[in-house]
């Protein structure tokens, strides 16, 4: 028997004879080419066993019946005579038995679709307008087909007994840590609520243009690496690393940006500019500003980095998007509304698989200003559903001194927590020195609103 066609077998075999196991399936219906009835039957008693109520049918005849509601044609999987040939081609399969043959399938699929994309990539040599385009894209698919290798910790559900190994000694090292667990924030009373950024999480910061956000981020970003062991990552779709550089420069030496955009100094602006030099210099903070990157690409240049930070036992990272509604992908999506729902989760699974935090930028539409009280809200975000859906935490940026002149408020800036997944929601108030673009704490004033 050939050993696609085998593995195929016994492994449908092994659903046939045991249902439970549709519950441990990582293999898709597309991906078992040996036999043409194959797709059909593992698609049928996905249907047959995931919406059975009755639980003592035979699987064969449940099969058969979903097939036939379906279809009305029993030929497609193979008649009943070819189902009871399948259950019985194998003895009772151990779990270990299933994973063995649901890796043999995935990596012979894994193999065939291999020797598709390299055919496709020869044959594009040479035709290709974008050299970096076509390697991205070459790359891209190297990397999904990595991602479909099984490992371990795909197949099964971890007992508790085993996950409260090392759940113990992450609440151990919780308690070695001195105050917050994650990154510090640009304030301690943000700290104090959300415990800094922590691994593994995607935050949003939300406003309007011109209200800060940038502002917001780099504040954010170099209170993170003036930390030893933590770092900063900024990619940056709409300011140059100039401009980004003055911004900082500005709220490390608090010069006006003024004058340091003409330049004009006195002896004690240069003792400010210099010293703002040096502590930037040794801040542990990374720019990329490419022009047109994507989200894929903000995957794999964090990937390389982290990895090496992490070499030099650099463990906090925090990285920052500015800002969503600026990324694409490299992937086509028939609409953009699909593609901003593909990036949000790709922001969520950055932060997952490399344990750093995520801070994605995001404009609100334009319905605040249709407001009396222009305080930003949930349904203010642009495609809102994906981004509010994925984030664990989502911040939005209000000055009332922005849009009413007369305002009690002057210089303050409402960091308005609106998500705070198993965390406090609230209002921190933060003092905001325009001309300088920074952020500074005042007098702890938070009005919390309870969990979300």
């Amino acid at each position: 028997m050939e050993i696609q066609y085998q593995n195929e077998v016994y492994f449908l075999g092994s659903i046939l004879q045991n249902k439970d196991f549709i519950h441990d399936r990582i293999i898709e219906p597309h991906e078992l080419t040996a036999d043409p009835r194959h797709q059909s039957i593992l698609k049928y008693l996905i249907y047959a066993i995931d919406d059975s109520k009755d639980l003592e049918v035979e699987t064969i005849m449940l099969l058969a019946r979903v097939a036939t509601e379906e279809d009305g044609n029993l030929d497609e999987i193979g008649n009943i005579s070819y189902l009871t040939q399948l259950q019985s081609s194998v003895s009772k399969t151990s779990p270990l038995e299933f994973t063995y043959y649901q890796r043999n399938i995935r990596e012979a699929y894994i193999e065939r679709e291999s020797r598709k994309t390299f055919m496709q990539i020869a044959s594009n040599v040479g035709y290709s307008d974008n050299i970096a385009t076509h390697l991205s894209l070459m790359h891209e698919e190297v990397e999904r087909l990595q991602g479909l290798m099984i490992t371990h910790k795909d197949i099964r559900l971890k007992k508790v007994s085993d996950i409260v190994k090392t759940y113990v000694n992450t609440v151990y090292d919780r308690t070695q840590t001195e105050g917050i667990v994650g990154a510090p924030t640009l304030s301690k009373t943000i700290d104090g609520m959300t415990n800094g950024h922590k691994k593994g999480k995607f935050e949003v910061v939300a406003a309007r243009p011109s209200i800060g956000k940038t502002a917001h981020a780099l504040n954010d970003g170099v209170r993170v690496a003036r930390e030893q062991d933590s770092t900063s990552i900024f990619f940056s779709g709409e300011m140059g690393e100039e401009e980004l550089l003055d911004r900082m420069v500005c709220i490390v030496s608090n010069l006006s940006s003024k004058k340091l955009d003409t330049g004009v100094f006195d002896f004690d602006d240069l003792k400010k500019y210099n010293f703002a030099l040096e502590e930037l210099s040794n801040l542990n903070f990374y720019i990329d500003d490419t022009p047109g990157m994507t989200i894929e690409y903000i995957r794999r240049t964090s990937k390389k980095k982290v990895k090496e930070l992490r070499s030099q036992g650099i463990d906090k990272i925090v990285i920052y998007i500015d800002y969503l509604q600026l990324m694409k992908s490299e992937k086509k999506f028939p609409n953009r509304h699909e593609e901003v729902t593909y990036i949000s989760n790709l922001c969520k699974t950055i932060a997952r698989e490399l344990q750093v935090t995520v801070v994605a930028l995001s404009q609100l539409s334009r319905k605040v200003e249709e407001r009396q009280d222009k305080r930003p809200m949930m349904s203010d975000l642009r495609e809102s559903g994906a981004i509010e859906q994925d984030a664990d935490i989502i911040s939005f940026l209000y000055r009332d001194d922005y849009y009413n002149k007369q305002s009690e408020k002057k210089n303050i800036m409402e960091i308005i927590i609106g998500k705070h997944r198993g965390g406090p929601i609230g209002t921190v108030e933060m003092v905001f020195w325009k001309d300088v673009g920074k952020l500074l704490d005042i007098e702890p004033k938070v009005k919390e609103e309870g969990s979300k």
